[in-house]
């Protein structure tokens, strides 16, 4: 259960980053600026983590007890 909210932090502290990188397809000029590069890797690292929370969650679920 504490990963599942772990996971729900990180997802939802990424969805500002998630706009933003889905606005750098739209608009190349996006990655001329510094911050937005550094948007960019914070991005990544949270999406990272997200996946990494959520399969050891599934991980969790699957090896536990039925009862």
């Amino acid at each position: 259960m504490v990963i599942y909210v772990a996971c729900l932090i990180v997802h939802l502290s990424g969805a500002n980053y998630d706009d933003k990188v889905s606005l750098m397809s739209y608009n190349n000029t996006f990655l001329t600026n510094v911050s937005y590069k550094n948007d960019l890797i914070t991005w990544n690292h949270l999406s990272m983590w997200r996946a990494i929370l959520a399969f050891t969650a599934w991980i969790f679920v699957g090896l536990g007890s039925t009862r």
